[in-house]
């Protein structure tokens, strides 16, 4: 069970990242910060790369000594990194080696003097290297602008690059490259070393709690998803955390079921968007027996589409969708005490 689950919570972090990919460049996707070990983030992310750049492109990851942590959106960061693999594949038709390589750097007063690009101070510097077909001085002057690409028509959007370049400034990060034609690129990402204090009070507030009999034990929540997997991923993570799940499938049944077991439910999870009867509405239904009923949404769509229709306090309860599990079981617990 608890391997399955381990599972359940990667697959969720990664689909979550995927979804908000689409949005990533219309809009200041707001960060998500955490307390990140790219060693460990890297290493993690490799399967999911592997399947995407094909078995004729060689992968390897060097990890950083004693790397130091750093505050960052993993789901963004691994994004970069994605953009960055995809960009080298399709620089290597014929095959070649990507590697990805971690160090703790420190940038001086000298060395931003002679780099107009770089500032002074502690980094973790991530190097994504290929064996490709390089790039000339025109074409690196041109890589981080949106739609520039020497692809085709059709084989790609121009957008990658300029993704990962807003990401890493987002992040108040550095990104140089260094290339040449017919000797390969490489990208050097620089993200800013946490703070201690900013790394800790990250790592605390990450932490799970352990569930209890105040805060769990057998409190009952109604949730309700029309995508199944979404539903299961739902009902495996908050039954993990200790809750009792009442299920529906779509926004009557949902309705139907709080009827039937209103003195029963201490919290309810809506997906806002639902064949038949959408979240808002059962929250509405809900709140004509329950007043003091908490309501957390769910939804997968770009937020500032779906606040115009809600209230500030239900804007205010919004989770991003597919669920990441530690952040779920987080929200779902600040809800119970309210």
């Amino acid at each position: 069970m608890e391997k399955e689950l381990g599972e359940v919570a990667k697959a969720a972090n990664r689909a979550s990242a995927l979804v908000r990919q689409l949005l990533a460049f219309s809009r200041r996707e707001t960060m998500q910060p955490k307390r990140v070990d790219l060693n460990d983030l890297v290493a993690g992310f490799l399967k999911m790369v592997r399947r995407v750049i094909g078995e004729h492109i060689e992968l390897a990851m060097e990890t950083g000594t004693a790397l130091r942590p750093v505050l960052a959106d993993p789901g963004q960061i691994e994004q970069v990194i994605m953009n960055l693999c995809v960009n080298a594949r399709d620089a290597m038709p014929n095959g070649g080696r990507i590697s990805i390589a971690l160090a703790n750097v420190a940038l001086d007063e000298s060395f931003a003097g002679e780099n107009p690009w770089a500032r002074a101070g502690d980094f973790v510097r991530m190097t994504v290297a290929d064996t490709g077909t390089g790039m000339d001085e025109h074409v690196r002057a041109h890589i981080f602008e949106p739609f520039f690409t020497t692809k085709r028509v059709g084989e790609g959007s121009g957008l990658g690059l300029a993704t990962v370049y807003g990401i890493v400034k987002q992040h108040d990060g550095l990104i140089d490259v260094e290339s040449e034609p017919g000797a390969g690129t490489a990208f050097h990402i620089f993200l800013p070393v946490a703070d201690e204090k900013e790394a800790a009070a990250a790592a605390q507030s990450e932490a799970p709690r352990p569930a209890s009999a105040d805060d769990s034990g057998r409190r009952t929540i109604l949730m309700a998803e029309d995508d199944e997997m979404v539903r299961n991923i739902g009902r495996k993570v908050l039954e993990r955390g200790g809750y009792r799940l009442i299920l529906a499938a779509d926004g009557r049944e949902a309705a139907r079921l709080f009827d039937e077991h209103a003195g029963e439910i201490d919290l309810a999870v809506l997906d806002v968007v639902m064949p038949g009867m959408n979240g808002k509405a059962v929250a509405d239904h809900i709140k004509t027996l329950r007043p003091d009923m908490p309501v957390l949404f769910c939804s997968g769509y770009d937020f500032k589409m779906l606040e115009a229709n809600l209230s500030t306090g239900e804007a205010a309860a919004l989770i991003h969708k597919p669920y990441n599990p530690m952040d779920l079981l987080k929200r779902v617990a600040e809800a119970m005490k309210q």
